[in-house]
């Protein structure tokens, strides 16, 4: 077991049930696990997604807003995703009429802990703000 540990926090849409977080939530992880399997990570990323997979597995769950607002994370997290592991889930047209229902990050204790430095600091200071979804 290595010492850096790693959470998955996914923002997920304010409109859904607490079932429906939790189930965009596992879409987001499917995702991650795609662009994973198609080598669209960069090594440090692929490192980081696996030891989440499998020693971490710790999931936060928070309130990302509305759709536009979840499209918006999904943008955010995109600038960090060189270093850590990112997706989103869209449903389709037919389902919710393509919105953003989840995105998430992987991140290192460094940033959840606040201990970041330059956007690291951002990130954990924009996620500190947001609360846990219910």
């Amino acid at each position: 077991m290595t010492t850096q540990n790693y959470r998955l926090y996914s923002l997920t849409n304010y409109y859904l049930s607490s079932l429906q977080k939790g189930l965009q939530t596992a879409h987001v992880v499917s995702e991650m696990a795609s662009k994973e399997h198609a080598n669209a990570f960069t090594r440090p990323v692929k490192k980081a997604f696996r030891q989440w997979t499998d020693e971490d597995k710790t999931i936060i769950m928070l309130n990302g807003g509305n759709n536009a607002n979840i499209k918006e994370w999904a943008k955010y997290f995109e600038k960090f995703s060189d270093r850590y592991p990112t997706a989103w889930f869209q449903e389709d047209d037919d389902s919710l009429a393509g919105a953003y229902t989840a995105a998430g990050i992987v991140l290192p204790w460094a940033v959840y802990s606040g201990n970041g430095v330059g956007a690291d600091a951002e990130l954990y200071e924009k996620l500190s703000k947001l609360s846990l979804a219910v």
